[in-house]
């Protein structure tokens, strides 16, 4: 019978110990490494979660989520009349912490995306009707088995001015309208508004259900409303059926914004642009000068009309937009954005191969740039290799 010594007692308990001993070890790192990598992922879920508008293309489904207003099931009930022309579509979002610039507040080149989400949600939701008529149908290209629709709407220019700053997070709306058009661009003013000031609309005259929300606006009267605008920024588009450019009037009337022209003064402003243009004036001039004409007939003061349909709706009062009101209001818009209608002789000024240049500096970006930056502040190198 084998006999067990106490000196293979102490060793089998050693071993166990040493054995209990790295079980514990492990389980304790992998504790640690457990509880780690789930603040790791909690920290990584929450900076997507606050950040999410400028993940890589988010930008694009709020896109989609703009057009989507083209479709028939997500339109208004209500159908669209010359009232809603000059009127805003209203676009709310906030500036996260990846939109924030060195100085803690919203970056200046982020106003433009967000002017192209405002931007979308204005023309597919007043030209919805146009668009399908163009295109043939909602159907996205692919799907509907008819030739695909070439249909599109360039942005031209973009133009921003800045006022006030937007802090972190800070949540702001976009009040976006038709400002003016020409024979070819539409011209589209966007204003960036801080939700904290509760500015509200007068109503919801497309989605009235909207009325109910119990919001109330609290302008203070002894300061103008542009006060509270802390950006504004000017787009100019155009609609092209292929190479075919749609002119802007043709695109209203196809979405029921201008009225029927069985009018007697637009017929009296016809009639003056007919003579006008017979004695050797540019269409341009003709109409204005035609405008002028007809307005000093009926003895019209010089309020804007826009002006006159906000003061209106504050008064209760209901003012009829005519065509003339809209040539009105449309030629006072223009004279706002003759700036930006005119930005094409900047072109002029590139100098490219007729002249010198101070040198070439890069952006500095990805681990390359990184690196390289870093070794011309360190003074290994004097030259930017990327």
């Amino acid at each position: 019978m084998a006999t067990i010594s106490i000196q293979d007692c102490n060793s089998f308990v050693k071993q166990q110990h040493i054995v209990s001993h790295d079980v514990s070890t492990l389980a304790t790192g992998l504790w640690q490494y457990l509880n780690l990598s789930l603040l790791w992922n909690t920290l990584l879920i929450l900076l997507i979660a606050i950040n999410f508008k400028n993940f890589p293309f988010i930008y694009h489904l709020r896109i989609l989520n703009a057009i989507r207003f083209v479709l028939k099931s997500q339109r208004s009930p209500h159908k669209l009349t010359p009232d809603h022309l000059f009127q805003p579509m209203i676009t709310s979002s906030k500036a996260p912490i990846t939109e924030i610039d060195v100085f803690g507040h919203k970056s200046n080149s982020t106003y433009f995306t967000d002017v192209d989400i405002a931007r979308t949600h204005l023309i597919t939701t007043m030209f919805s009707h146009s668009i399908e008529k163009f295109r043939g149908g909602t159907t996205m290209n692919g799907l509907s088995g008819q030739p695909r629709s070439q249909f599109t709407m360039p942005l031209g220019a973009v133009s921003c001015t800045f006022r006030k700053e937007f802090k972190p997070y800070e949540a702001y709306d976009m009040w976006t309208r038709i400002l003016s058009w020409d024979e070819k661009w539409f011209y589209l003013v966007t204003h960036f508004v801080k939700q904290g000031d509760k500015i509200e609309p007068t109503e919801h005259s497309l989605y009235p259900q909207q009325n109910s929300n119990g919001k109330k606006s609290h302008r203070n009267f002894d300061k103008p409303m542009c006060s509270s605008v802390c950006a504004t920024a000017l787009s100019k588009v155009v609609f092209k059926n292929g190479r075919m450019t749609v002119a802007p009037e043709v695109m209203l009337e196809l979405a029921g914004l201008l009225p029927a022209k069985e009018d007697i003064q637009t017929d009296a402003v016809h009639a003056q642009l007919k003579t006008n243009m017979a004695e050797g004036l540019t269409r341009r001039e003709a109409v204005k000068l035609a405008m002028d004409d007809v307005e000093k007939i009926e003895g019209s003061d010089s309020e804007s009309s826009y002006d006159e349909s906000r003061r209106s709706s504050t008064d209760q009062v209901k003012i009829e937009w005519t065509r003339e009101r809209i040539e009105r209001e449309r030629q006072r818009g223009l004279e706002t954005v003759g700036v930006l209608a005119k930005q094409g002789v900047l072109e002029d000024e590139f100098s490219g191969s007729d002249g010198p240049a101070l040198g070439r500096h890069y952006d500095g970006h990805g681990i390359e740039g990184v690196v390289t930056t870093l070794a011309q502040l360190g003074g290994l190198s004097n030259y930017q290799l990327l």
